[in-house]
């Protein structure tokens, strides 16, 4: 599984266990936020905004911190990412129990 979605500043975006894009199976997602370019940052710096953790009956979102409630977030952008990263592990999760 590996799919990435970026609207404005906010990317959804499968990755690893211990969430870094590359270097190991994409069997998790997460939420990050990209920087907007400003005088020290330029558009290659992101950090995470909520990641999906898989347990006995599925994914479950968690958030880092208050960090989906900031001011640089668009709230619709980050639940239409959200229900889309849902929807993609559910269909993930169901298809490894058929395995």
């Amino acid at each position: 599984m590996k799919f990435s979605n970026r609207i404005d500043n906010l990317e959804l975006r499968s990755c690893g266990d211990h969430l870094l894009v590359t270097g190991v199976p994409h069997n998790t997602a997460e939420i990050v936020e990209w920087s907007k370019k400003t005088q020290n940052y330029d558009d290659s710096h992101c950090w995470a905004v909520a990641y999906w953790i898989k347990g006995k009956e599925g994914y479950d979102l968690k958030f880092v911190g208050a960090r989906p409630f900031a001011n640089t977030i668009d709230k619709h952008i980050f639940w239409m990412l959200a229900k889309a990263g849902q929807m993609i592990l559910e269909q993930f999760f169901e298809m490894e129990i058929d395995e």
